[in-house]
């Protein structure tokens, strides 16, 4: 939960993966909500809020990481999410084995850093798919890699995201994810019954 020190508000503390996957997981972002529910129900009876929804797969690999299929600019890619940055983001060299992408294919120099050390650049992605939702120009920073597998950064190794969406995508949207069915169940936001 948030703590606030001198009128400011501080994280204090953080749940993972190994409870959360206990239960069926909502984050509801318009309402500003994660519920907690029970994995005892049945496949597919989930969606309470909307009468519409789209599922995707997910899996999680043996560092926890969860990861998707979706498609960037109409490749398939395994992505994570990353809620902790507001831009999504992807390394350099797995932009240059997917897309062909060098530093000159219309890279442009943000000035931000990512990981504290890596310098970030703007590519004009068009679309990223997330189930049957498409969203336009996705903010994707490549940021400087000349690996895909190193020891501080294993996650590549084990079969881990390609690109990582971030929280301006993910904001626009309602999941629930079922980690008995290894489904993500999606919704628009402000999508309601």
């Amino acid at each position: 939960g948030d703590i606030t020190e001198g009128g400011i508000k501080k994280i204090g503390g953080t749940i993972g993966l190994n409870i959360l996957e206990n239960y069926d997981v909502e984050l509801d972002f318009e309402n500003n909500r994660l519920n907690l529910f029970s994995q005892d129900h049945c496949p597919g009876n989930v969606v309470y809020w909307a009468s519409s929804y789209t599922t995707i797969p997910f899996t999680q690999d043996v560092a926890g990481n969860l990861a998707y299929k979706l498609t960037l600019d109409g490749k398939p890619v395994t992505a994570g999410f990353d809620l902790s940055r507001s831009y999504g983001h992807i390394k350099s060299v797995t932009a240059k084995r997917l897309f062909g992408l060098n530093s000159v294919d219309g890279l442009t120099k943000t000035g931000k850093l990512l990981y504290g050390t890596s310098e970030t650049y703007k590519y004009p992605f068009q679309a990223l798919g997330i189930g049957a939702f498409t969203f336009e120009k996705p903010e994707i920073d490549v940021y400087s890699e000349k690996s895909e597998c190193l020891p501080s950064r294993y996650m590549r190794c084990l079969g881990s995201p390609e690109i990582y969406v971030g929280a301006d995508q993910l904001r626009k949207l309602h999941l629930f994810y079922a980690f008995k069915e290894g489904t993500l169940y999606i919704t628009t936001a402000d999508a309601h019954l």
